[in-house]
This record gives structure tokens, sequence and C-alpha cells, in this order.
């Protein structure tokens, strides 16, 4: 094992690895394959190379929010990016959103609904750190010039709450298309935040609840007969599997523009104490939250068993780029639904989650 590895990472290797984590590798990433950096300073690299960053949000996790407002602020992101899609965001609300984020006096209890009334989110409560989300912009636009501020492109399909649609409209073309009119052939940049399981590529097939990979948004509505569907439209009647998008925003993207998406996928954390003392030790050495390149996951964990909490397959490279890493699984919490609520523990979340949820990744 190269010596300039961690003093750290050589302990875990030799002594947690071998007796506890028998599949891991064990080996650190050959000299050759890209180093971890601090998720920020990565994004924006990654920016050199590609017009569109594609992050997988892992929704609801404060340390997500965290990121995005560290993101929002830092000098280059409105001089070298300058635009967002956000799936947490209905377009009917769009420009409700650009005079909000551009400093004018707009009614705070309409410019909520762009992020409570989404058709994707459903007609929950949403977490805090949307709502940061949005105030972020607009902080950090009363600084700039107008030319120079960040643009927010609303990504779910325009939703008037008080005339529901009758047929679910397909979520991922129209944040796609977004993404294509906007972005892509005017030559702009962008970051995508959205759900992780909207940038599955072409060839890669999505299971069914309860089989490993499959989706996380999963409920058992009343007179389904056990059938699992996802989030209900806002009349409150479920949708069935078949009525969802046929092509994936990662899917449209990567058709229409080969090879200009780089896509980076949130680390759920590991089941296995042992899986998540290595990588934890490999992130050592930077600042978390910290972007590793999947290429190095492979090499840390070749041939591993251990399983992420969520069924997201992290260290597949057909999927993503990099994975982002937000700490220990121990070290995270959920953001906030209602003020003065304290954040829940991530793990304490996890024993909440529908166990068709909890699967082995594949």
């Amino acid at each position: 094992m190269p010596s300039r590895l961690p003093k750290l990472l050589r302990l875990i290797s030799v002594m947690v690895l071998a007796s506890v984590c028998s599949s891991c590798s064990g080996a650190a990433p050959p000299a050759a394959v890209p180093q971890a950096q601090p998720a920020v300073a990565g994004i924006l690299a990654a920016f050199e190379q590609y017009p569109v960053v594609a992050l997988g949000e892992m929704h609801d996790v404060l340390q997500m929010g965290d990121l995005y407002v560290q993101l929002l602020r830092h000098p280059a992101f409105a001089k070298q990016v300058g635009n967002v899609v956000f799936e947490a965001g209905n377009a009917y609300y769009q420009e409700v959103i650009d005079r909000y984020i551009n400093g004018e006096d707009v009614p705070y209890a309409e410019v909520r609904k762009a992020w409570t009334t989404t058709l994707g989110f459903g007609p929950v409560a949403m977490a805090a750190m949307y709502e940061q989300f949005y105030q972020a912009v607009r902080e950090v636009n009363q600084q700039l010039p107008p030319e120079e501020r960040i643009k927010v492109w609303l990504g779910d399909p325009p939703l008037e709450p008080q005339q529901p649609p009758t047929t679910r409209p397909d979520r991922d073309a129209h944040f796609a298309g977004v993404v294509l009119e906007q972005i892509l052939k005017p030559g702009k940049k962008a970051l995508l935040i959205i759900g992780a399981m909207h940038l599955l590529p072409a060839g890669v097939s999505i299971p069914k609840p309860g089989e490993p990979g499959g989706p996380m948004m999963v409920r058992i509505e009343p007179g389904s007969g056990g059938q699992p569907t996802l989030m209900p439209v806002p009349t409150g009647q479920p949708v069935p599997m078949e009525s969802l998008s046929k092509e994936l925003v990662g899917q449209i993207l990567e058709r229409n523009y080969p090879g200009k998406t780089f896509v980076i996928i949130t680390h759920s954390g590991y089941k296995e104490d042992a899986c998540n003392q290595v990588i934890a030790g490999y992130a050592a050495s930077v600042t978390t939250p910290a972007l590793i390149p999947v290429a190095t996951l492979t090499a840390l964990f070749e041939r591993s068993d251990c399983q992420e909490w969520l069924p997201l397959p992290t260290g597949n490279p057909r999927w993503a780029n990099a994975v982002l890493y937000l700490g220990p699984p121990e070290t995270l919490s959920m953001s906030p639904k209602k003020a003065g609520e304290p954040p829940q523990p991530y793990l304490e979340w996890l024993k909440t989650v529908p166990q068709p949820m909890l699967v082995p990744r594949p």
C-alpha cells in the first residue's frame, strides 16, 4: 500500500477490512485514479469540462441543503455557471420566483407556493432546506449586478393548485426540456438538482418496489389490492407505475447531447460499520462534503458486499461520474419541516422508511 495514504486508511484497511469486511478489496485506489476533493471545488471543476452538472439529490437531508448554500455563495458559481434547474419548483410560479430572487417585493405567501405545490413532492410539508435555497439565491443576487445574477429554472411541470391535471404530466420530459431549451441549446451552463432516480442512464432498467434498486417513493394506497404506486397527484388519486415517464431526464439529455452531463449521485451510507469506516478514512484527507470519483470508490470496494441504506448503486460507473459523500451516516440529519422543530438524526429517519426502500444494491 503506498506510503502516501493517511495512516488512518492503512490502519482500517489492514485491521478492520481483514476481519470484518472480507469481500472489500482493502487496497488503496491506484495512483492513476482521481482522488477525492471538497465538494464545492469538485463541482466547480467539473464545469470546466461539462456544461451541465447533475446532482442526484437525497431528498430532505440537511447537509445537502447546506452544500447548496455553500455553492451558491461561492463567487465562482454565479460567474462561471449562473443557472440552476431545480426539481423542487413548480414552473407555474416561474415569474414569481424570478421577481423574488432578483430582490423585488413579492408577497411571501405567493413565493412559497413555488416549492410547496409541486407535482413531484406532492401535497406534503416541505423541508426547510428548500426554502433556504431560494432565500440564499436572493441574498447572493442582491450583491450582484443584474447581468451576473443567478437564474433558477423551476424544473417541475407547471401546476395550478386550483386546477389539478386530469392526467399526470411527464415530469422528466418537462425538466429535460428546460435543460435542453434554456441551457444546452443557447450554450449556457447549469447545475441540475433532482432526485437520483431521474438520472438513471439508458439500458439500465428500474426494478420494481421491493427489488434491489427499486423506486424510492413507494406507497400502498387504500383499495389498490396491495399494488405499490408512486406519489399521488394533488387530487389524491394514486398514480400507477405504468404512468411514469417513459424516458428519464438523464436519458433524454444523453440522447440529445451525449457526453455533456457530469452526473453526481449522493452516497446514502452503508449498513456495515466497517464499510463506513473505510470510506470515512479515505475521505479524511479532505473536508466533507467530498466528491469522490466513481472509479476511486470502485477501487476501494472491489467485489464488495457492502449494502447502502438506500437503493442507489452509487458505485455504478454507467450511472454516475462521481459520488457525493456528505459524511458518516451518524453525523447526518434531516431538514426540519416545521418551524422550531429540531433536525431528526438520519439514522433515526431510516427506521421510519418503508422496508421496500431499504434493500441491497444490485
